[in-house]
């Protein structure tokens, strides 16, 4: 589960530690869906009369409508799942038992749609996978095993054993959740390259070191690696390629190497996934055709467009660096496009031909 800082996880620890006096469980048995249920809410409750919710509707409508999306998709879409957002500025995001899940306002602020969908969709597989509910039991489970078994002398051992515990299970259940999220945001339809570009922009933030949401977590290089893997073993095109100099998509004939003209607010490769992930959504329609890209005026902004999935955004800002306006910056990538598209044309069409007969 992503880490608070250290008086917001005191709380939550807190919290934690009553309820499961109060359910006053044994050990040996395992939470219920029902037990997982009631613990979340109230957790949730306490945070949320401590931190508040942001006082926008548009803002909580954005996160719910990604995590009902996500959500359908899990392996349990039947949880009674929330999507909320704390009134709280830091880049972060926490999972519940049995359900919640809450997003800081200021990650929230910080991502684009498909960067916050691949954060929810980790955070769910945190909850599809009990995560929470299983460290509980683990805790509680050596807590008893070592006052068995040496009494009080046990318990300095136990506080060592239960940290490593801890960090140890830490590192899988990310692991786990980050590939449940990454099979979410595919099966969702959103970028392929969702969760990979929340890393890196995650990495931005924590400047590749261990703290907010890589807090007792593997190293982001560890993670953006494993996701670049899951990407290349689900056959993800066009592919995004980068080396010292530049950054590139390629699929295969076809390239695109214009991302020098989108400086400006974010990094080249950013970029890159977003369309390259845009592309791939295209890729998995019945019928592609290059004529079907056009241009959309966003205020001083210009967007492309292929049918109703957003290929890419041009800023004036960018367009000033490059000398030209956002519209002539956005329909110079035009027929670079349409190239791709054609080719994807062929390869459908070569497909679906019927084979023919062998010669008698």
């Amino acid at each position: 589960m992503v880490l608070l800082n250290l008086r917001r996880l005191l709380a939550v620890i807190l919290c934690i530690t009553l309820l499961a006096s109060t359910l006053a469980l044994p050990v040996a048995e395992a939470y219920s869906v029902n037990d997982e249920i009631e613990i979340g809410k109230k957790i949730g409750k306490a945070l949320e009369n401590e931190y508040k919710l942001v006082e926008d509707a548009a803002v909580q409508e954005r996160v719910e409508r990604l995590g009902r999306t996500l959500a359908a998709y899990s392996d349990r879409p039947d949880l009674p799942y929330t999507f909320k957002v704390l009134n709280v500025n830091e880049v972060n995001a926490l999972a519940l038992p049995g359900g919640p899940v809450y997003v800081f306002k200021g990650l929230v602020d910080f991502m684009n749609d498909d960067e916050l969908a691949g954060v929810i969709g980790h955070e769910i597989g945190h909850i599809v996978k009990r995560h929470s509910i299983k460290q509980m039991e683990k805790n509680m489970g050596m807590t008893l095993l070592m006052l068995v078994l040496l009494g009080d002398r046990g318990l300095p051992l136990q506080s060592v054993l239960q940290q490593a515990l801890m960090a140890r299970n830490s590192r899988e259940a990310e692991e786990e959740a980050d590939h449940h999220g990454y099979a979410l945001t595919l099966k969702a339809g959103f970028n392929p390259y969702s969760m990979l570009m929340g890393m890196q922009r995650l990495a931005e933030v924590s400047g590749g070191s261990d703290f907010g949401m890589f807090a007792s977590h593997p190293e982001p290089e560890v993670r953006i690696k494993r996701l670049k893997g899951y990407i290349q073993k689900s056959k993800i095109h066009p592919q995004v390629v980068t080396d010292a100099t530049s950054v590139r998509l390629i699929d295969g004939e076809w390239t695109f190497d214009a991302f020098a003209a989108l400086s400006g607010e974010r990094k080249t490769e950013l970029y890159a996934y977003q369309l390259a992930g845009a592309l791939y959504r295209v890729s998995q329609k019945a019928e592609i055709r290059p004529d079907w890209f056009v241009l959309d005026r966003d205020g001083d902004n210009v967007r492309i467009y292929y049918d109703d999935i957003m290929i890419l955004t041009v800023t004036a800002q960018q367009a000033a660096i490059a000398g030209t306006t956002a519209a002539e910056l956005a329909g110079s990538f035009i027929p670079k496009l349409q190239e791709w598209a054609a080719q994807q044309s062929r390869l459908q069409h070569k497909t679906e031909e019927p084979p023919k007969e062998a010669v008698k």
